[in-house]
């Protein structure tokens, strides 16, 4: 058994088995579906069961209970609710580092793993094309910043550079960087996978630590003092993780970039000339909120934007559903994640709303995907690209 899983059982025996999580759970409340109550399994409650069951060495790890563990979305929604303070995540992951030191993690997460190890990107890519997101209509501008020196580094993340729905959250990055004259550098080629699907197992192993110090080494090598990052889960690895790894505190000003743009607007640095005349809603990315406890930042920039009327959900900030698309769920249950998205997706609609706004990758991708299927008559857009459009630099 694993120490992790060991060292779990205070958190466990936390569990009043009260059954406030089980209400507010989008994987177990998607597994009802419309025929009804399922298994226990598929909400928090269910999944501290097993883990205890697991810990006392009185279950073993079936097939059912792997699936179960897997499609949590760490969305730590349960964490927010818990009366008896449970931290759901934390037993989740020490549980996930049991089955994987079992050789029993689901098949797309082993392969997941191998192709970090080899590739350094989730995509099994060359390295080589880690600058594709450029070639559309920034590849000069981005040839004179890779591995510059200078105080202010952007970390693109393996989904902003690689897939290529996504290519233009990065760049409107670039393009702001750009108008407001902030001298930056891009690692390009050396930037490394920022490690979050082996934390989201629980994998603290020699590798996990090699992409953390890798890439720490790159931006101490350029003398980088403050690191902007689009995607949540690169910046809640940089911010909670790395340090652990690390050993220390990291030498590094860390910023989300809609913390960074929030302050550039308060300063008077940017200002909007025009109207988007749109009903916006905006969806609050777990990574982002209930696990970094960023809020506000995302509003302030939408608030800013002439001619937008913003509609908040009544299920907003800590108390917001999960898109679906987090925790590895996506990889392992695909289903399962496009579930919640379209039940996501009615929320919005039902609220009356032109433009879904997130300012998460996977948020976005998942929320695509889901409206793939619904066919609703909505658009959805990242907040950076919705920005830019808003500056007149699209």
């Amino acid at each position: 058994m694993s120490s992790k899983l060991k060292d779990i059982e205070i958190d466990i025996l936390k569990c009043a088995r009260c059954g406030t999580c089980r209400s507010i759970c989008p994987t177990l409340n998607d597994a009802w579906g419309e025929n009804g109550p399922t298994w226990e399994t598929t909400g928090p409650r269910g999944r501290v069961l097993m883990s205890y069951g697991l810990q006392k060495n009185k279950i073993k790890p079936s097939k059912k209970m792997v699936q179960d563990i897997f499609n949590c979305l760490i969305c730590n929604r349960c964490v927010e609710v818990c009366p008896s303070g449970v931290d759901t995540t934390k037993i989740i992951q020490a549980t996930r580092k049991e089955i994987l030191d079992q050789n029993l993690t689901p098949i797309p997460l082993s392969k997941l793993h191998e192709i970090l190890e080899k590739n350094k990107n989730i995509y099994g890519l060359d390295q080589e094309d880690r600058l594709l997101w450029t070639e559309m209509n920034i590849e000069d501008i981005v040839e004179d910043r890779i591995l510059k020196k200078a105080e202010v580094a952007f970390f693109v993340g393996c989904q902003g550079s690689f897939r290529g729905s996504l290519f233009g959250i990065p760049e409107a990055i670039v393009l702001l960087l750009e108008k407001l004259k902030i001298d930056y550098t891009i690692l390009g080629e050396e930037e490394w996978c920022c490690g979050s699907p082996f934390y989201l197992v629980g994998d603290d192993s020699k590798t996990a630590k090699e992409f953390v110090i890798h890439n720490i080494e790159k931006m101490l090598e350029l003398g980088v003092k403050k690191i902007i990052f689009t995607c949540p889960g690169c910046y809640r690895a940089w911010k909670h993780v790395y340090p652990k790894l690390y050993g220390k505190e990291l030498p590094f000003e860390l910023s989300h970039s809609t913390e960074f743009i929030t302050k550039l607007i308060e300063e008077g640095k940017i200002k909007f000339d025009k109207e988007i005349k749109k009903k916006v809603g905006y969806q609050d990315p777990c990574e982002l909120g209930r696990h970094c406890n960023i809020y506000e930042e995302p509003r302030k920039i939408i608030k800013k934007i002439p001619g937008v009327i913003f509609k908040e959900l009544k299920e907003n900030r800590k108390e917001s559903l999960c898109c679906g698309g987090g925790g590895l769920a996506k990889v392992t249950d695909n289903e399962i994640s496009l579930g919640i998205g379209s039940k996501k997706l009615k929320d919005f609609l039902e609220n009356d709303i032109d433009i879904i706004l997130t300012c998460c990758p996977a948020c976005y991708q998942n929320l695509i995907d889901a409206l793939g299927i619904t066919k609703e008559d909505v658009e959805i857009l990242d907040l950076h690209e919705f920005l830019i459009q808003a500056l007149n630099l699209a």
